[in-house]
């Protein structure tokens, strides 16, 4: 089984954090003690503080950080592990600016391994994860997801963050999307299109159109995997619970899609499939790749 996630799933390695800084200052001694949750908990109460003085409605994810989302974009969704391409502003919640990047050249962000730039926190990563291409979003950062104890150029320790992001892209999507859509051509095929992710899929027989496979649904499939180019990487057969998060995205969000018994090719950019790892010799880093499916059985 080759499609199985390569990621660490959810924010389980953020999380871990917390405790691995938690254990070290344990080991160092108590004068460099660092309590990530108990500042975690202190800087919550006053960004909801702030925000409710000056009237934002933010949500906060299971993390603590708070996003508010001042311009929705009509792109597609920042999933782990993407390559953004961003504008951003970011200072201390009373406004001591330390970076901006719109009064020059765009940044890449990388929603994983590989930022070179010390700002790009992970409160920053944690806050545009799920948002969408196009997206204008204010991220609110506790400063254990910060720069911690730490000062940085005119921001003083413990202090919490405020980054103000324009999502300009996914990079690498458009070209996958591209490459996806000249192989439907070259195939004759008519595809529909997936919201989320913008998953191509093609219903080749139509099943039970009276029995989705949605999220939260058991499903059984039988599956081929392969590149564009014909080389076959994996098959198989697959029961599953949809939307788990065991599986890669797009695999997911395409199957989701189909109904019982229908047979269906879905079409998969590399951002929500393995992405720049790629997946041992097989798959190579950045390469988009389809799934035939048939799907067998759908338990709701």
């Amino acid at each position: 089984m080759r499609f199985r996630k390569f990621e660490v799933r959810g924010w389980f390695y953020l999380a871990a954090i917390g405790t691995c800084i938690l254990l070290q200052s344990c080991l160092n001694g108590d004068e460099d003690f660092y309590d990530f949750n108990a500042i975690l908990v202190e800087d919550v109460g006053t960004i909801k503080a702030h925000l409710s003085a000056n009237g934002i409605d933010a949500e906060m994810d299971s993390t603590g950080v708070f996003y508010d989302i001042n311009r929705y974009g009509s792109g597609y969704k920042v999933v782990l592990n993407a390559d953004l391409e961003v504008h951003f502003r970011g200072s201390t919640l009373d406004g001591v600016e330390f970076i901006n990047t719109f009064d020059g050249a765009s940044q890449t962000v990388s929603l994983g391994q590989g930022n070179s730039m010390t700002e790009v926190t992970s409160g920053l990563l944690i806050g545009l994860l799920g948002r969408n291409e196009g997206d204008s979003v204010t991220i609110y950062s506790p400063s254990p997801w910060g720069f911690q104890d730490d000062a940085y150029k005119n921001v003083p320790p413990n202090s919490i963050l405020v980054y103000n992001v324009k999502i300009i892209e996914i990079k690498t999507l458009e070209e996958d999307l591209d490459d996806i859509d000249e192989y439907i051509a070259n195939n004759n095929w008519t595809a529909s299109v997936e919201e989320n992710y913008g998953i191509r899929y093609v219903v080749h027989k139509n099943g039970d159109q009276n029995v989705t496979a949605d999220f939260g649904d058991n499903v059984t499939v039988a599956y081929q995997g392969e590149l564009l180019d014909g080389t076959v990487f994996d098959t198989g057969n697959l029961q599953t619970e949809l939307g788990n998060g065991s599986l890669i995205v797009g695999f997911e969000a395409g199957v989701s899609q189909l109904h019982l018994e229908d047979s269906a090719t879905i079409l998969i950019p590399s951002v929500y499939a393995y992405g720049k790892a790629g997946s041992g010799s097989a798959i190579q880093p950045n390469t988009p790749i389809l799934f035939g499916i048939d799907v067998l059985k759908v338990t709701k």
